[in-house]
């Protein structure tokens, strides 16, 4: 456990938080579902090897893979604990905003209703997440993943961008890479809506969209 920390330190501290539960762009770690499902690195070494989305790939090697494990477990167990979290939140606390306020911003300022229809995409949304869980994919929507098209005919969705290099996973699981200056392309990403409306909302509107999305 002890090397998975100094390892976890050395690479993935920077964008999930030196505690894992989140950073510079990464998710929290200690609720991650890939996390939780993983024995000795079975599940974490393959995922870092190949990378995801933004993350690069970490040439990890099967034990290091599991002292990773072994660490990022620990710290669910210790930040999960009843003994941390002796007040959960939950509905009750959230609920404090006007559902009718909240559905004005949807469709207005928030200009949510451009990407998002409550009858469709966002229909039964009340059970599909949790009171936390639905504020966080609110604010940050960890699962949209960006769409690539490299013209003239080939789209993906995003697995790794940097200033030279543009990789994506095509539509048969195939992972293809290009530099960038060869080719032509353009990236649509969901989430990106999201991140511009974070330094615009009030804490009324926060409230509010959550009430309102709480009626679906």
């Amino acid at each position: 456990m002890e090397r998975g920390r100094e390892r976890f330190q050395q690479s993935c501290a920077f964008c999930h938080g030196r505690d894992a539960t989140g950073g510079e762009g990464g998710p929290n770690l200690t609720r991650s579902s890939v996390v939780a499902k993983d024995a000795d690195g079975e599940t974490i070494g393959p995922l870092v090897r190949a990378g995801r989305g933004a993350m690069p790939r970490f040439p990890f090697t099967d034990a290091e893979a599991g002292e990773l494990s072994a660490f990022l477990h620990t710290q669910a167990v210790k930040l999960n604990s009843e003994e941390s979290q002796r007040r959960k939140i939950g509905l009750s606390d959230l609920m404090t905003g006007d559902a009718k306020a909240g559905a004005a911003f949807f469709n207005g300022t928030g200009q949510c209703a451009s990407c998002h229809s409550p009858s469709g995409d966002l229909a039964g949304l009340k059970r599909r997440y949790g009171a936390m869980e639905l504020e966080r994919q609110m604010l940050y929507p960890e699962h949209a993943r960006a769409m690539v098209k490299v013209r003239p005919q080939i789209e993906g969705t995003l697995a790794y961008e940097d200033e030279f290099t543009l990789s994506i996973t095509d539509s048969k699981g195939w992972n293809r890479s290009w530099s960038k200056s060869e080719i032509t392309y353009v990236v649509t990403d969901k989430a990106e809506a999201h991140r511009k409306l974070l330094p615009h909302y009030s804490n009324a509107d926060i409230h509010n969209l959550f009430a309102y999305l709480e009626t679906l």
